[in-house]
């Protein structure tokens, strides 16, 4: 994914260290701004049943189209597998695509599958309801980047001696899709150089679906320093009411020859979405 983060100006940290549970952080300490795109990646719209007034034996269409709601600035092309099934007393006559479907930011395409309602005799002189399920699942990458300032110890002496202590508001900005991963602070900023820094990172699930392992891995949550190494690992994590546990990371931040600097940190984690929608089509009796 490319990343733009227009009108904030961003020269990060340096983290970490090691990765364990941690029961939760210091209320009060300022936590970042946040700037988050849509939950929302791919959608279903506009579901078309034809005809409208299902009979028995009746051929029946079912379209609907699939949209990539991402930024191309921003986001980057999905390809998704899409299956329907749990037809109920209906039968499955022709799916009319080839799956993995791609998608590129702002693209739609439409889709269409062809059912048999059934019988005069299943239907039996009563309404039979057919629960036409749509499912789609697709891997995507969560990526949050967060801002860190840091400065010297005897630059943040000096300006306190001055009584401009300094301070700083980092912002946050959380990638477009369904899982979004969150920084907490447990100190305020600007962070001393030397001195240990403990952050928290955890993952939460906005979406309507289901957050799955990727196929032959783990739900894992790493942190790297932008144009630098990776400070922070956890794995096999697990979405518990639609939210991971919060991690705990340390970092000592060092400055080379510098009174201050600002660092980007980069949270990713990779995961698998599924998403299911239902219509249900209403088979009538035949009129006598």
């Amino acid at each position: 994914m490319r990343w733009k983060i227009t009108g904030l100006i961003f020269i990060l940290i340096i983290f970490l260290s090691g990765c364990t549970n941690f029961p939760g952080i210091s209320a009060g300490v300022n936590q970042p701004q946040t700037v988050q795109e849509t939950h929302d990646l791919i959608v279903i719209e506009d579901i078309r049943v034809i005809p409208s007034i299902v009979y028995p034996e009746s051929k029946i269409t079912v379209s609907f189209r699939l949209k990539h709601v991402g930024d191309p600035k921003t986001s980057e092309k999905v390809d998704v597998n899409v299956d329907v099934y749990d037809l109920g007393p209906c039968t499955n006559l022709n799916k009319k695509w080839t799956n993995p479907i791609t998608l590129n930011p702002q693209e739609t395409k439409y889709l269409e599958v062809e059912l048999q309602a059934p019988s005069q005799d299943i239907v039996a002189g009563l309404p039979k309801k057919c629960p036409v399920r749509i499912k789609l699942s697709y891997n995507y990458n969560a990526k949050t980047q967060v801002e860190a300032y840091v400065i010297s110890e005897e630059k943040f002496k000096r300006l306190e001696q001055a009584g401009k202590a300094p301070y700083y508001s980092p912002n946050q900005y959380i990638g477009i899709g369904p899982v979004k991963i969150y920084f907490e602070f447990a100190q305020p900023q600007p962070f001393i150089a030397g001195k240990q820094v403990i952050f928290l990172v955890h993952a939460k699930n906005l979406g309507q679906g289901d957050v799955e392992k990727p196929k032959g891995k783990s739900l894992d949550i790493t942190v790297n320093l932008v144009g630098d190494k990776s400070i922070c690992s956890v794995t096999n994590l697990q979405f518990i009411k639609e939210e991971t546990r919060k991690v705990r990371c340390t970092w000592t931040p060092e400055l080379k020859g510098e009174e201050e600097k600002m660092f980007y940190l980069v949270a990713e984690m990779p995961y698998t979405y599924v998403l299911e929608k239902v219509i249900d089509i209403e088979v009538k009796p035949l009129p006598r």
